[in-house]
């Protein structure tokens, strides 16, 4: 079971690590800024929010000071009720606008 528990560990590490890259070309700061977040199901043509790797990221991104905009076009119903503090627009192409 151990290995398993490494396996866990190794791989939220990993979709933490993505929002430590994306505060890295702001220059380090997220503060202020408002992130898009496309794709937010565990796997696309879902609504499966399960382990989802948008969860921590989007997570991750909200600790740095990040307002999160997000956009999945089958798992809105389901990410609506597992993300919070995040806007849910409902279309992509209005994650771009305030």
């Amino acid at each position: 079971m151990r290995i398993l528990e490494a396996v866990e560990t190794v791989n939220d590490t990993r979709k933490r690590a993505m929002a430590r890259k994306v505060s890295a070309v702001f220059g380090g700061v997220l503060r202020g800024k408002t992130v898009a977040v496309l794709g937010l199901a565990f796997k696309p043509n879902t609504d499966d929010m399960r382990e989802a790797p948008s969860i921590p990221l989007i997570t991750a991104l909200q600790d740095m000071g990040a307002k999160v905009r997000a956009y999945d076009p089958v798992g809105m119903d389901q990410a609506k009720q597992v993300l919070t503090d995040v806007t849910i627009p409902r279309a992509s192409d209005s994650l771009t606008r305030s």
